[in-house]
């Protein structure tokens, strides 16, 4: 339901494309002046994200990993996709012509393949997540990032995915076999 190509169309489309303004609303971390226009309301959209993820973390094609990349590429990146604050002034900065999009880098396949979810299964079920004060968490993984050691996390995860990936080749085995 929520594909790696489906969820970059949105971003392009209802962010980038209809003008956040990127460098003022995360313009915090780039510089220290303060503004009234720092705004994290990017990062607020990437928790929302998040947090239907942990309720719903088969119906994501993508990872934790990918939104913790978009986080840290809106705030500070070599990239242009979410470098200034609107499509004209992109145009008069000459961003799209000296800078490479996001999306090139990430569709590269040795890229994408550290973004997808191994236990992804698409479907078309609306998700209703739960909004109880008690369902949504605290996002360690990206706010506690540097503080922690997800060495253990991360091996777990890796394991996950190998007897994923094993699952499925047994699937696909099973299904020859049957013809």
């Amino acid at each position: 339901m929520y594909s790696i190509p489906r969820f970059e169309a949105l971003i392009e489309r209802e962010w980038i494309s209809s003008g956040h303004p990127f460098s003022i609303r995360c313009a915090h971390s780039a510089f220290s002046t303060v503004s009234m226009d720092e705004s994290p309301v990017f990062l607020l959209f990437l928790d929302c994200v998040w947090q239907v993820y942990q309720q719903y973390p088969c119906s994501f094609e993508f990872t934790e990993a990918f939104l913790i990349f978009l986080f840290e590429h809106a705030y500070a990146s070599e990239f242009g996709s979410f470098l200034g604050n609107n499509e004209k002034e992109k145009a008069r900065l000459n961003i799209k012509k000296c800078t490479v999009s996001l999306w090139s880098y990430v569709n590269n396949p040795e890229i994408l393949r550290s973004f997808v979810n191994v236990l992804y299964e698409p479907n078309d079920a609306v998700l209703w997540p739960s909004v109880a004060p008690q369902s949504l968490t605290f996002w360690d993984r990206l706010f506690l990032r540097w503080t922690r050691d997800w060495k253990e996390y991360d091996e777990q995860r890796q394991a996950v995915m190998k007897w994923k990936l094993r699952e499925k080749a047994n699937q696909s085995k099973y299904l020859a076999l049957k013809r």
